[in-house]
């Protein structure tokens, strides 16, 4: 080979490697762009995600918050000019407060009194002026349902004590899932009534 074909080729391995160093360069710079992507649609994915469970959060706690205020003077305690009508008010709070929250009310009935632990309770809360009114209910309600049911007693006006609560699973209706259960309840409560 001449001096001159031998300068024409020198050239060559110098631009092969630039050829080669651009053509790494652009395909990790592919690869990070598709990272990129991917990152970008994981995030989108999680922002879905945390959308639905805000969605989630915010419908369980908008079914958990008590169904109305306590009205102006209404107080602790059940209304009434009898025991009977402080009964009757009862009844009408927790039926109120079942059905609102989507449940279904099968029976309610006074609790008979006379045991031994409503005997200690009575000559403790007569020496305050109050009397026990005890409520058996019993209803049919999903999961979440029965969890807001019970806050809402727990935490509304009059206030409403549950002595006892006894969960089954109820019938099983045509396509229910067995990831919302409809549970059957049985519900001791109890609330005050004062003699006027």
């Amino acid at each position: 080979m001449s001096a001159a074909t031998h300068a024409a080729w020198r050239p060559l391995p110098s631009v092969a490697l630039l050829l080669a160093v651009l053509l790494v360069g652009t395909g990790l710079l592919a690869t990070d762009l598709l990272a990129i992507r991917v990152s970008g649609d994981e995030i989108a994915a999680r922002e879905g995600l945390a959308d639905s469970l805000q969605r989630a959060i915010d419908k369980t706690l908008a079914a958990a918050a008590p169904a109305k205020s306590a009205p102006e003077g209404s107080g602790a305690v059940l209304p009434g000019e009898s025991p009977t009508i402080a009964a009757a008010a009862l009844q009408g709070a927790v039926i109120d407060i079942v059905q609102n929250r989507g449940a279904e009310v099968l029976s309610t009935e006074p609790n008979a009194e006379g045991r031994a632990d409503n005997e200690i309770e009575n000559a403790q809360a007569t020496g305050a002026g109050l009397r026990p009114i005890r409520l058996d209910v019993t209803f049919d309600a999903r999961i979440e349902d029965a969890q807001a049911i019970l806050f809402a007693i727990e935490t509304g006006h009059p206030v409403m004590i549950v002595d006892r609560l006894q969960l089954t699973p109820a019938r099983q209706l045509d396509g229910q899932s067995d990831s919302d259960p409809l549970l059957h309840l049985v519900m001791a409560l109890h609330g005050y009534w004062r003699a006027p």
